[in-house]
């Protein structure tokens, strides 16, 4: 390619609306943090339940996955609304009893969230927490709940989380908090934005991403119905 060229291409980049090459750099891509990576997710298994039950799902990865919040936002998804209660659950390891324990609405379908800042709760930095959602089929035989489990632990951002932090832009911060594997920030960022902004096609590609990424399939697909 000879000089001209070169230069005219250079030229139609810099003149691409700022939008655009936003989109071309929102791009998301999920980097699992190194260290602790064995299995953590539970899937909502039966356990004996009725079989018309909603399927429910912790959305994290299958492995510890990170925050830099002490009240992070946690995100769930039921694919079916259901009338039986709907419990959350949040375990410290070093305590036997839940530090918390919330009963919320399962009315709709679809991507739920749970913002701890809603109770007392503060994640301590580097202790794994166990966090876990149940539909309780019958209080007085809680063997049957369906329930779903992941992990989660508070670490100091990097600078480049720290960062994007402050961004405006919920992609933007999304995208780099992901690439420095802090997956329960960026995926809350897009999930905050979308609540503002459901019709934001690129905030919902972003998210649809992130759960394919962590092969979170059925929420995904529940994602990109019309």
């Amino acid at each position: 390619m000879g000089a001209r060229s070169t230069t005219l291409l250079l030229a139609l980049a810099l003149a691409l609306p700022a939008a655009a090459q936003g989109q071309a750099g929102d791009a998301i891509a999920y980097k699992p943090p190194a260290g602790d990576l064995k299995p953590r997710r539970v899937a909502g298994n039966m356990r004996g339940a009725v079989q018309s039950l909603p399927s429910v799902l912790v959305l994290t990865p299958d492995h510890l996955a990170l925050t830099v919040s002490e009240q992070p936002t946690l995100l769930w998804f039921l694919s079916a609304p259901t009338r039986a209660p709907v419990e959350i659950a949040l375990v410290d390891p070093r305590q036997s009893a839940p530090v918390l324990e919330r009963t919320v609405s399962g009315e709709r379908a679809g991507i739920q969230a749970f913002r701890l800042d809603e109770g007392s709760v503060r994640l301590e930095r580097g202790i794994a927490y166990q966090w876990s959602v149940a539909l309780v089929v019958d209080a007085a035989q809680r063997s049957r709940d369906v329930v779903t489990a992941g992990a989660v632990m508070r670490v100091e951002p990097s600078p480049a989380a720290r960062d994007a932090l402050a961004a405006g832009d919920a992609g933007r911060r999304a995208a780099v908090l992901a690439a420095e594997g802090i997956w329960y920030d960026a995926l809350a960022a897009l999930s905050n934005a979308l609540a503002q902004h459901p019709g934001d096609s690129r905030l919902r590609g972003g998210r649809i991403a992130m759960l394919e990424q962590a092969g979170l399939a059925e929420a995904a697909a529940f994602e990109r119905r019309p």
